[in-house]
This record gives structure tokens, sequence and C-alpha cells, in this order.
């Protein structure tokens, strides 16, 4: 798998620039700079965490997913719907999940991108020398939910893969298809550690106002470096009783990998989501997730 990285991307230019210059090491991040050796066995790995306190009322701006895909991800609006289209696509052909079952409503779709006050942050990145207080990961892309109260009969490949099991699944159960965008912080760098946080506090100020602002950049018109991944629910996402939620995802090489079939991954996301704690007298919740994520060997 190539890991796409972004850096010193001239501002404005249309595109995929996910897919855009300056790709570490032929595309991988190992070796791409002192930093954690990956486990043996494996070509590179990250883990991230998210522990931040947010009010769990707090939904953000309605077009939330749209600002993620045009000015996290820097997607043109055409190039935008057309990952909405893969992500249905990939919802039909891994699970089964059609346009006929959206429009009855038995299955949600929607587009969002992640509170940036869950404090969603990679603190272990293979061949890089991420700082104690990590870099932030910027997520979002497209989900479904099943919205039937009678539950939902998985299909597609899913099926395939699990043909003989039980492929029913209940209300509120969740699929995913989207992208894990990291800013990366350049150590010795003052000027970079600034726009860095200006970037951070640029996404916030959005969030809280719904307003998209002048994005801050780099002298010369110049952005922050940024790794980006795309994942595929690999399984149904269901909460237990206890309000626990365990998590596969494959990874995938490109933005346009649909990565309908376990075969087509190049690496997996697995981790869990507990349920959030309440913060005592504050009306705000702790996020608490974890997600390792592993790339084999080419």
């Amino acid at each position: 798998m190539s890991t796409n990285v972004r850096t010193g991307t001239v501002a404005g230019i249309g595109g995929v620039i996910i897919l855009l210059a300056a790709i570490v090491a032929g595309g991988s991040l190992a070796g791409a700079a002192s930093g954690s050796p990956a486990p043996e066995g494996f070509d590179r790995y990250l883990v991230y965490i998210a522990d931040g306190e947010y009010d769990p009322a707090d939904t953000g701006p309605a077009d939330a997913g749209d600002f993620f895909q045009q000015q996290i991800m820097g997607r043109t609006a055409e190039e935008a719907a057309a990952q909405e289209q893969k992500a249905r696509d990939f919802f039909e052909q891994r699970f089964g999940i059609t346009a006929a079952h959206i429009e009855s409503g038995a299955v949600a779709f929607n587009s969002s991108m992640l509170n940036p006050d869950w404090g969603y942050t990679a603190h272990t990145i293979a061949g890089e020398s991420v700082p104690a207080e990590g870099w932030v990961v910027r997520d979002g892309g497209f989900s479904a939910v099943v919205m039937d109260p009678a539950g939902f009969d998985l299909g597609g490949q899913y099926a395939v893969e699990h043909a003989g099991q039980d492929l029913h699944v209940p209300q509120g159960t969740a699929f995913a298809f989207g992208d894990y965008n990291i800013l990366v912080r350049d150590p010795g760098n003052g000027k970079h550690a600034d726009v860095y946080d200006a970037v951070n506090a640029w996404v916030q100020e959005y969030w809280d106002t719904g307003v998209i602002g002048e994005k801050p950049e780099l002298p010369g018109n110049q952005e922050l470096r940024e790794i980006t991944l795309h994942y595929r629910s690999g399984d149904p996402l269901i909460v237990n009783q206890f309000g626990v939620m365990h998590f596969t995802c494959g990874l995938v090489d490109s933005a346009d990998d649909l990565g309908v079939s376990e075969a087509d991954w190049d690496g997996i996301a697995q981790g869990v989501v507990r349920a959030p704690m309440p913060v005592e007298g504050s009306g705000l919740v702790t996020a608490s997730v974890r997600n390792v994520l592993t790339f084999p060997p080419n």
C-alpha cells in the first residue's frame, strides 16, 4: 500500500490533492524520518487515541460532511459527489445495501465529519517522529445506518465471506466509508508550528460557528504536510448492551479503491469505541477511542 502524503502543495489547485506531490520514501511511511520502527512482520503501523471532552448535544454544522470533503480533503464539489457515489457503491457491493433500502428509509445514508473536540490524535506513526502531544487526525466520510426496527439482512460480498453465518443485524447497525487526514506538525520549525495551530483553530471555528474562514497557510501559499489513509468498514458496526463498539476497517491504497473484498485491503484498522464518560458538573463527556492501524509487507 502507498500511504499518500501531501506537502508543499500550492493552495487552490483542484483535483484529488491527496494523491499529489511529495510521496515520502516512494509512498511508504517507513523510513520517512527518524521515529518508531514498524513491528517485525509489518511494513508500518499507526496508533490513534481520542480522549477529548465534548458536548454530546453538539452535532456541528449541517454541512460538516461537505466541509470535510472540500476543505480538509481538498476535493472539488464534483469530486466530493463522486466519492459519495463510491460510498453508495461500496455499501451495496459489500453489504447489500441498495438505493431502494436508502430511499425507503430502511437505511439512512449520511455524510459527516468527526467533532474535533473528540481530540482524535495520531500518537505513533512508524517512521515518523511524532511528538508526545501527537498530530491531529481529521476523520470524515459517509455512513449507512440501519433504521428499520426489524433490522437488516446483510448481503453482497460480506455474505459471501461469511456464508453459513447469521447475517441479520439489528436497528442502529452502521457502516463507514471515509478518510483519515493527519495534519503534520514538522519539528524544529516555528512557522510550521504556528500554522499547524492556526489550521486546527480554523477547523474548530468552523465547527463552532458554521462559518468557513480563510484557511491559514505557510508563506508562498504552501500548505502543511498531510498523511491520508482511506478506510472501509470490514464488519458491521454494532454497539453492544454496554455501549461498546469494536470495529474493523479495511485500508485501501487510493480514495478511488472501493475495497469491497478483504483481498482488496492493503491494511487493517482495528479498535474500540467505549461509551463516553460524563465529566462531573460540566455537561460534557470524555471520548474513548483506541485505534491501531497495521500494514503487512507489500
